[in-house]
């Protein structure tokens, strides 16, 4: 009569749920990271394309303005101008066309952080010799403003000490 029935699966009976149950949860912890991943570079992208795009309109800005003004010392200006159409060139490098460029590889990330810190440390520079210190930094808050700063809370789920 007992020969029909396979009573070592109900030997693993717990293992199959434990199996189970595991198998359940890691599959949602994945979905839920994945959602959570795609969040966090929308938001990234959103806020390099605001400071990019806020870099380029400052700099066109001040080169018009820059060009539509007879100095006195004229060798100070074309060295100013010169500096501005440097860092527009690195601006632009991050535009293909019309739009900034979408593309996220590793080296697309390093590049964009290379160029940034050089554009920086130009415009700070720059805007001190212009006799707008605070341009820089006004700029840069109201892009963080604009574009809200990730908590550092919500990059991992927890709290700041897990972060990755």
């Amino acid at each position: 009569m007992t020969q029909g029935i396979d009573f070592d699966s109900l030997l693993n009976l717990e293992e199959d749920f434990y199996r189970q149950s595991y198998d359940d949860a890691f599959q949602i912890g994945q979905d839920h990271s994945t959602r959570d991943g795609k969040q966090f570079g929308i938001q990234t992208g959103f806020q390099r394309f605001i400071l990019i795009g806020a870099l380029k309109t400052t700099t066109e800005r001040i080169i018009a303005e820059k060009k539509s003004i007879k100095a006195t010392d004229d060798l100070k200006l074309e060295k100013h101008l010169k500096t501005l159409n440097d860092i527009l060139e690195i601006i632009n490098s991050f535009y293909s066309g019309t739009t900034v460029k979408t593309t996220n590889t590793v080296d697309d990330v390093n590049d964009y952080e290379r160029k940034i810190k050089t554009i920086r440390s130009k415009l700070k520079t720059l805007y001190a010799q212009l006799g707008e210190k605070s341009l820089f930094p006004e700029l840069e808050s109201l892009c963080k403003s604009t574009a809200r700063e990730i908590p550092t809370t919500q990059i991992n789920g927890g709290e700041e000490q897990n972060l990755w």
